[in-house]
């Protein structure tokens, strides 16, 4: 009786953990490397976002508490490391960062939570950065997850000498943060710095890739991840532009 009834108990527990495994959802970033799966994040949600704006907001720390507590989001490490970056690269030879600003706003079932890093050259601005996070209701399967990530520099001059010299170290260090490969970054910027001597006319109203990982890409394998040099109508060197996109199904 005793040996009947544990092998019935057994059976059961067995029959559970079958429930279990067969009711819990495949997560759409298993394919993802170590690397790229510490630069996402998927979480459950039921509902979509609530069509909200939340502008100007005084500090970080109220920011964060409407991202982390009320949208019960979780924010990548890689926005600290941005900003670092963007803080040292331009907070220097003259150059000085001014009052940050932070907004939150969701429509359409995005939500996105942008920091804005002004910098001043004797009270003038000099450049406006930007580091922004998406964030995407997935309705079908009752998700969230970080759909973008981007660094955005903005010069108040064209073809700034500044941005100019810290194109390149910067380039290397938001390639380290968006994980990159060394020799990708390096290949990148050679080929960056050939096509501009070589080029014939100005670019005008366009970008030119520096850093890719894009072409031939597996998206459900590998996070898409651009660095980009954007110029003008007049064909001066005004921004820098980069993106992390997660497009995995």
């Amino acid at each position: 009786m005793i040996k009947k009834q544990k092998k019935l108990i057994s059976i059961l527990i067995v029959g559970l953990v079958w429930v279990f495994v067969g009711c819990s959802k495949p997560s759409i970033h298993e394919k993802l490397s170590k690397d790229d799966q510490t630069l996402s994040y998927i979480s459950e949600r039921e509902k979509n976002f609530n069509n909200a704006d939340y502008l100007d907001l005084k500090t970080e720390d109220e920011a964060l508490e409407i991202v982390k507590d009320k949208y019960k989001l979780s924010i990548p490490k890689s926005y600290e490391q941005f900003k670092e970056v963007l803080t040292r690269t331009f907070d220097s030879e003259g150059v000085e960062a001014g009052e940050s600003k932070y907004s939150v706003f969701s429509k359409d079932g995005e939500l996105e939570f942008r920091t804005i890093y002004p910098f001043y050259e004797k009270e003038k601005l000099r450049f406006i950065t930007r580091v922004s996070l998406i964030y995407e209701f997935l309705g079908q399967t009752k998700q969230v997850r970080l759909k973008r990530q981007e660094v955005n520099v903005v010069s108040a001059i064209g073809n700034d000498p500044f941005l100019q010299k810290k194109l390149y170290p910067l380039t290397q260090d938001i390639a380290g943060i968006m994980k990159l490969p060394e020799g990708l970054t390096k290949d990148g910027i050679a080929g960056y710095e050939k096509q501009i001597k070589e080029l014939q006319d100005p670019i005008r109203n366009d970008s030119v890739a520096i850093v890719t990982n894009t072409v031939g890409i597996n998206e459900n394998e590998e996070l898409a991840k651009s660095i980009s040099a954007i110029y003008n109508n007049l064909g001066e060197f005004k921004e820098v532009n980069a993106e992390i996109s997660d497009n995995t199904k």
